[in-house]
C-alpha cells in the first residue's frame, strides 16, 4: 500500500463465542498483522459492521489484513462480499 490512512471493514458474526482468559483481541475482530485491535464480537450477534483503520508512514509497505477468532469457544461468520479496504482521506 502507498502512504496513507485506511479503513478495513467486515460483516461478521458470532455464536456462542466466549472469551478467552489473558488474551490480547478477544473474540472476533479485525486487524492488522503486527497491530493490536480494539473491535471485537463476543457471545451471539447478528452480522455487525467492524473497522480497523490504521496508516501507512512509509513511501509504500507490505499489510497484511486479518479476520480473527480468539476464544475458548464458539464460532464466527464473515461475509466475503463486506470485506473492503478503503483510503481515508
Amino acid at each position: 500500500l502507498a502512504a496513507g490512512k485506511y479503513r478495513f471493514q467486515a460483516l461478521v458474526r458470532t455464536r456462542d463465542v466466549a472469551e478467552l482468559e489473558g488474551d490480547e483481541g478477544k473474540g472476533a475482530g479485525l486487524r492488522i498483522a503486527g497491530n493490536a485491535r480494539e473491535n471485537k464480537l463476543l457471545g451471539t450477534t447478528d452480522f455487525t459492521r467492524l473497522e480497523f483503520e490504521f496508516e501507512v508512514t512509509e513511501e509504500a509497505r507490505d499489510v497484511e489484513l486479518i479476520v480473527e477468532l480468539r476464544c475458548s469457544k464458539g464460532e464466527m461468520g464473515v461475509r466475503t462480499d463486506s470485506l473492503v479496504l478503503t483510503r481515508v482521506e
